[in-house]
């Protein structure tokens, strides 16, 4: 899935969507060039299109990239008015449970060529992670927590 997206509030709450529904990621940042967004659509084939109305307007080229794949697409309003907007779909959590080694997301390097090259990154980081931090904080499904070191 290929998300169109600037950092913002709403970006997270559409990686988490795709995490917990199944498909693997990609976030597209509009500010950057639209032949390098262009260029990872082309290299990751998504299936479907992902856009945050904050975002701003999709450039000419991606918007018929998307048009010609034929993917599946939906704009995302801004979070204020996201609770009427979901008011139709299904509030049940789907019964996806993805594989620690399947894809999770797809980011692109500029590499030393300038041409993007894709990284693909699995469940297994997040995962392991967060069980780790489960069972050294003794923490339970009735716990509320924040993490507070990334990742990296």
């Amino acid at each position: 899935m290929a998300i169109y997206a600037h950092r913002s509030p709403a970006l997270v709450w559409a990686m988490l969507g795709a995490l917990q529904n199944g498909p693997a990621f990609l976030i597209l940042d509009p500010a950057y060039p639209e032949a390098r967004l262009l260029e990872c659509l082309r290299l990751a084939k998504p299936r479907a299109w992902l856009q945050l109305e904050e975002a701003g307007a999709v450039p000419p080229k991606l918007q018929e990239f998307v048009r010609a794949a034929g993917l599946g697409s939906l704009t995302l309003p801004p979070l204020e008015r996201a609770r009427n907007f979901l008011a139709e779909f299904s509030a049940h959590a789907p019964e996806t449970k993805p594989d620690a080694d399947a894809t999770a997301y797809v980011t692109f390097t500029s590499a030393s060529t300038g041409i993007p090259k894709g990284v693909v990154g699995t469940h297994q980081p997040l995962a392991h992670f967060l069980k780790w931090h489960c069972e050294h904080s003794g923490l339970t499904a009735d716990d509320r927590f924040s993490l507070l070191s990334g990742l990296a």
